[in-house]
């Protein structure tokens, strides 16, 4: 970890990783052919949490189940 300190109160989920997952999969469904480049795009956004040390990993992937999950019943 790049020698910052976790935050005492991180949220669970992850707020960053719902929404950026959210965000990946409207853009999915309106363009298809983009599937590997928005969610891998989510995917570093996710993973990056965990590196700085701001959430578990557990964080982020209830994260991205709750973001994509809300997209797609909202859409």
């Amino acid at each position: 970890m790049m020698g910052t300190k976790p935050l005492r109160d991180a949220s669970f989920p992850s707020g960053h990783s719902t929404a950026i997952f959210c965000i990946a999969t409207v853009l999915v469904l309106a363009i298809p052919s983009s599937f590997i480049l928005f969610y891998s795009l989510a995917s570093i956004v996710a993973f990056s949490r965990v590196y700085l040390g701001m959430h578990y990993p557990s964080d982020i992937m209830i994260g991205a189940s709750l973001g994509t999950i809300t997209a797609l019943l909202m859409g």
